[in-house]
């Protein structure tokens, strides 16, 4: 493959792979604004969202466990399910790993809101340099001088999710 369509290749993935990315910015420019207790986001949101998430759950611990009864597989038990549930392994779980994310974003909402309403112009600029560097520059630079001998580049280490 040419280096020129890797980066085009590059580009449209980087356009059709954001939506949950798009979901977390959209939800953080909703809701950082706002100035809520903690005690009222956890009443409005949090326990919206965990009846979701825990039902979601629910039906998928059903379907499994009708499905293994049949293979003789399955054994009905409170204590896997709840493991399976803060573990994220049940079966079709990771499906919904965002409702887990999400959770986790709601949880630390305070904390972001005081971080959103202190940070300074030039310390938005700087992550938004570095967001650059990391997601963009580096992985066109690596296609590029992939087959020279300027060594491979990557921050996987720092950021291993991406």
């Amino acid at each position: 493959m040419h280096w020129h369509k890797a980066i085009i290749l590059s580009i449209t993935n980087h356009f059709f792979r954001n939506q949950c990315a798009d979901f977390f910015m959209i939800s953080g420019a909703l809701l950082l604004d706002r100035d809520e207790k903690w005690i009222d986001t956890f009443k409005k949101r949090i326990t919206k969202v965990l009846i979701i998430f825990f039902s979601i759950n629910v039906v998928l611990y059903v379907v499994q466990g009708l499905v293994g009864i049949k293979t003789g597989e399955f054994e009905w038990s409170i204590s896997d399910f709840v493991v399976g549930l803060f573990g994220n392994t049940l079966v079709g779980s990771r499906t919904y790993w965002y409702l887990y994310a999400y959770l986790g974003f709601l949880f630390m909402l305070p904390f972001f809101r005081r971080a959103v309403k202190n940070i300074a112009l030039s310390e938005v600029t700087a992550v938004l340099v570095l967001h650059f560097i990391v997601f963009s520059f580096l992985p066109v630079f690596n296609l590029i001088f992939a087959k020279t001998d300027v060594p491979f580049i990557s921050l996987s280490v720092v950021f291993p999710f991406r």
